[in-house]
Parts: C-alpha cells; structure tokens; sequence
C-alpha cells in the first residue's frame, strides 16, 4: 500500500472510520464471455436482482495517462496538500495506450446500494458458501452480516452507497447477483469512453458534477471553491450532470469502488492491450474513481491506487458487471 493511503487510513483508524484485517489473497480465475448482440451505448436494462445496469458495447479507448498529464497532476496535489503527494503514486497510471475489449458488458447504473445490499443479507448471502471464495469464506468466519463498525448511522440509510465492506464481501454479493466485479479495464471504459475523458463527464473539472472533498468536508483539504451539501457520502445518483458517457452515475467521487484486479504499479506497462488481465495474485485489491474525502484528482479516470481486500471503510463502495458467458477469455481474438 503506498504511503499517503497508509497515513490516510491511519487517520481513519483512529477517528473510527476504517478497519484493517490481514488478508488472504485469491487467484481471479478467467471470465467467459461469448460474442454480443448490438445494442445502443447505455441501453438500460433491470437484472434478475431488481437492479439497474447499462450496457458498454465492445470498443477500443485510450487507458491510462501520459507523462504531462501525471506532471502536471502531481503539481496540482503539492497545491492542494503537499503531505499526501508522492510522485511514485501517479506513475502507475502510465503509460497511455489503447486498449481493445472485445465483448460487450452491463454495468451498474449506480453504486450498489445499502437497501441493494440488505436484499442479499436477508436471502442468506453469508450463510451460502456458493456465493463465497474460498479465501472469502475464510475471512468471513462466523459473521452473518456486514461489520459497520467505523459506518455513522446516516451513512447506512438506504439510497446510500453500501460501504463499510471488504473486497470479499463485495465479491460475494456480485455472485450472488450473477455478476462478477469489474476488470480495471472494464471500470475505465464505462468511465471514460473512447474518447480518453479525464473525467466521466469530459477533461475539464467541475466540481457540481460529483461528490469530492469540497468546503462541505471536514478534511483540511477540503476545496472551498464548492459546496455540494454533503460532508460524507450523498445518495448514489445525486449527480446527473457527472455521469459517464454509457449513463453510469458517480463513477468520480461518491466513495472508491473495488475492482477484481490485484493491483500491479506496472499493470499498463506489461499487459496485453486487447482484453487485458490482471495478476493472478497480489497483496491488494484496485480501488477506482475517488471519494468524498479526497481532493478532485483523485476522481480522475485514470487513478488507481491499491487497498488490502480484508479492508473496510466508509470511503469504499462498489459495482457490478454481468457479462454473457459463452467461451473462454483467453479464446477470444
């Protein structure tokens, strides 16, 4: 984990926010995806679970950031808050190189709610080994529901993203869904297109368009600039004017959402551009898109940073993707 989110999840620790446990790793096995029919970018569709998913048509998009872009956004956080800035955290957003996805994909509409969430408390999801890895299964010993501890009441209210759960407890609900959580890829094209936006909404940062640290929040760092009424989490959807170009909301602030990859500070550099796979194995797991407690550039679409999978906060949320099972990954040209 690199040094600013070790100093912020310290800060966290001690205020009750988060709560660290020691993992145990997995190995991502490869998805099944089989050729899709055409449909219109950000065709809606309600899945078998009641939930809300947008369609993201195969393409080709540009990932990743060129070097000007990590310069020039180190600058901005030595502006901002210089004890928080480490060079070293933006270069694994290089290098920019486009990437091919193959097979199109639903995804969540919004940020996995904690009235979503309960649906799958109240079916047994704790108690059906099926729905759980095998280290997940572990990790969750007797535990027959989400720990929220560290989770202010109001956090918990039902149109607010659920946070305050580990990468497998995540994991989990998306079986249970019949889904699976995004790819880093996955997660960045539904972000930002195929266009290279540096934000959902386009390059050029607007800070009425998600819920980041702004004068509402109570860090140091807050950006007085706006004020967006909330000082923590908002309601998933409260910001139509962030979303990205398939239709999914709050995919810049809101909470950081866990993706499937284990994070790899080369991940740009050393993997396939077609359809690409993370590590097999890692110590942590790839947050993506920002929160409500950290300055605007970290919102970026290109950010990633990496959190231990035992973890859990208040900054940290979560989607799910469903794809259309047919034939290997790996088979796919």
């Amino acid at each position: 984990m690199q040094m600013r989110i070790v100093l912020l999840f310290a800060m966290l620790l001690l205020t009750g926010i988060i709560t660290l446990l020691v993992p145990v790793h997995s190995t991502h096995s490869a998805d099944l995806l089989t050729a899709t029919p055409e449909r219109a970018v950000g065709t809606q569709r309600v899945d078998g679970r009641g939930v809300s998913q947008v369609w993201v048509p195969a393409g080709e998009f540009i990932a990743g950031s060129t070097e000007d872009q990590v310069n020039g956004t180190y600058q901005t956080c030595l502006d901002i808050w210089p004890q928080m800035c480490l060079p070293q955290e933006y270069l694994a957003e290089l290098y920019q190189h486009k990437v091919t996805l193959t097979y199109g994909y639903w995804i969540d509409q919004y940020e996995v709610t904690n009235a979503a969430y309960q649906e799958f408390v109240k079916d047994g999801g704790y108690t059906r080994r099926e729905y759980w890895s095998e280290e997940g299964w572990l990790w969750k010993g007797s535990q027959t529901g989400p720990n929220d501890w560290g989770c202010e009441p109001e956090l918990l209210e039902p149109d607010m993203p659920r946070s305050c759960i580990t990468w497998y407890e995540a994991e989990a609900y998306a079986r249970w869904r019949g889904g699976e959580l995004p790819t880093e890829a996955e997660w960045e094209y539904a972000a930002r297109g195929t266009d290279g936006r540096v934000y959902p909404w386009g390059d050029d940062f607007d800070g009425t368009r998600l819920n980041y640290c702004d004068s509402s929040c109570p860090n140091a760092w807050g950006d007085a600039r706006f004020e967006d009424g909330y000082s923590r989490t908002a309601p998933v959807g409260s910001f139509p004017e962030g979303v990205s170009w398939v239709g999914a909301y709050d995919m810049a602030g809101n909470v950081w959402e866990w993706t499937a990859d284990w994070y790899d500070a080369l991940y740009h550099q050393s993997g396939s551009d077609i359809d690409p796979a993370a590590p097999d194995q890692g110590i942590e797991k790839v947050l993506r898109g920002g929160s409500w407690n950290m300055p605007y550039i970290f919102s970026r679409t290109a950010y990633r940073d990496g959190v231990l999978p035992g973890s859990w906060s208040s900054i940290i949320g979560f989607r799910v993707v469903s794809r259309e099972i047919s034939v290997p990954l790996t088979a796919l040209p």
